[in-house]
């Protein structure tokens, strides 16, 4: 009884500590929930194993049954329950399946009368306290794990999330997605993009998106592996030389939100679009025989736990034998050396656009005046994306074609473009990504 409510408590007040003081001291209500779990299953075997020549026996069965319970509720929390409830209501009925346990364990010790009346009010009492406060001690829960000591300052809160709470939550077994009332996302607590597609008001260097054929040709056939807002993909998918865009996201939240969002709603009625569930590598080694003119990643920050398996030597080498001739790979690297260098070991041409890297087995055929061409006539689900008739769209045009006057030239450093033979120079002596060394994952 008692561990379950402290497991019960455990994540209220987490989020309490968070906003007030050291992430150190969570570890103590955690360690103590645990601690209180963990005794139940030696003090089951001291209660129900009668000490005599059958003890090892009826113990190597409980072991078994505990192995059993531990493997399947891992199973049924991670991949079922917290695919159909929120967080706070998987805590709710693990919690009530926990006190069931305990009023189990009370019929079964036959007390007397007067004690399994005031044992069982207790449960139901109990019962009763975690139904009705759950509601008010799980309140704004990713807001301040988000926002952490930030968080009881309404001004900064407001002004970082556009209001007390976000817009938007979305839970289930692949991670949480949050949305800011300002459009911001957010994929497991860390930003992940925004909701826009406007090129005159880039508040999400929305721009990198845009420059596709700065860099290609003709790029007809393209991938891309992960969704987030839908921004990019919507911008891809418009490209008047674009054919057909294939898209790879792991995480199913991020559709709903995509729909409700009239910027990008029509992404996921565009013919040109075809949207896959699935992990980027396992996709890419399942479908080796697909070819596209360009691979896109908008990658997560490099020091987050898994980004390694997007930046690696091998997943590169894996991408390469997805490009048709002359193919590219345009990726984030979040301004990782390490990511860069490791771009340009795999690849022998390259060059860098602001945080992204475009990598190819030829070389790149560069043209300011093609993208000019393509830019002038962009549209966003029909709407033109610069209106030349008004003198704030036709500086901002000039603004973003000035980009590919920059190469290796210190202008808003980091320079928005840089040569290969600079990106090399500048990144000797930087560790190369590889699946084993995990790359920048430990170092924050």
């Amino acid at each position: 009884l008692g561990a379950n409510l402290l497991g019960f408590l455990v994540g209220p007040i987490l989020f309490y500590l968070v906003t007030r003081t050291a992430y150190l001291w969570t570890l103590v209500p955690i360690g103590i929930a645990a601690a209180g779990l963990g005794a139940i299953f030696p003090l089951l075997c001291h209660v129900s194993i009668k000490p005599d020549e059958q003890a090892g026996t009826r113990t190597s069965y409980l072991y078994l049954a505990n192995i059993i319970g531990s493997a399947l509720g891992s199973y049924l929390t991670g991949f079922v329950l917290m695919d159909i409830l929120p967080l706070r209501e998987v805590s709710v009925v693990l919690t009530l399946l926990g006190l069931a346990l305990a009023l189990g364990f009370l019929l079964d010790a036959k007390p007397r009368k007067i004690v399994l009346a005031g044992c069982a009010s207790g449960i139901l009492l109990a019962a009763i306290f975690v139904m009705t406060t759950s509601q008010f001690l799980y309140r704004d829960m990713y807001e301040k794990m988000l926002m952490k000591w930030s968080y009881p300052l309404t001004t900064i809160r407001n002004n970082y999330l556009g209001g007390p709470q976000f817009a938007s939550v979305v839970e289930n077994k692949s991670g949480v997605i949050t949305v800011s009332k300002k459009g911001v996302v957010f994929g497991g607590g860390v930003y992940d993009g925004a909701f826009n597609v406007s090129l005159v008001q880039d508040g999400n260097w929305i721009q990198r998106a845009y420059a596709l054929s700065y860099f290609h040709p003709d790029p007809k056939e393209v991938l891309m592996i992960g969704l987030s807002s839908g921004s990019w993909a919507q911008v891809i998918a418009d490209h008047p030389q674009v054919e057909h865009l294939t898209i790879v996201e792991i995480n199913p939240g991020y559709l709903p939100l995509i729909k409700n969002n009239p910027q990008v709603a029509s992404l996921l009625r565009n013919p040109k679009v075809q949207i896959d569930i699935d992990d980027g590598r396992r996709w890419l080694i399942h479908n080796r025989d697909r070819k596209f003119d360009a691979v896109i990643m908008n990658t997560t920050h490099n020091w987050r736990c898994h980004v390694s398996n997007l930046l690696s030597v091998e997943f590169l080498q894996l991408i390469r034998e997805h490009l048709n001739p002359g193919g590219v790979h345009f990726y984030n690297t979040t301004d990782s050396a390490a990511a860069e260098a490791t771009g340009l070991k795999v690849f022998p041409y390259g060059m860098r656009l602001q945080t992204f890297m475009v990598v190819s087995d030829t070389p790149l055929q560069l043209d300011a005046q093609r993208w000019r061409g393509i830019l002038a006539k962009y549209t966003i689900d029909g709407q033109p994306v610069f209106d030349f008739s008004r003198e704030r769209d036709r500086r901002r045009f000039d603004e973003v074609l000035s980009m590919t006057t920059t190469m290796d030239r210190q202008v808003n450093y980091p320079y928005p473009l840089e040569s290969a033979e600079h990106v090399r120079a500048r990144t000797v002596g930087a560790r190369v990504i590889t699946d084993d060394n995990m790359g920048t994952e430990w170092e924050r």
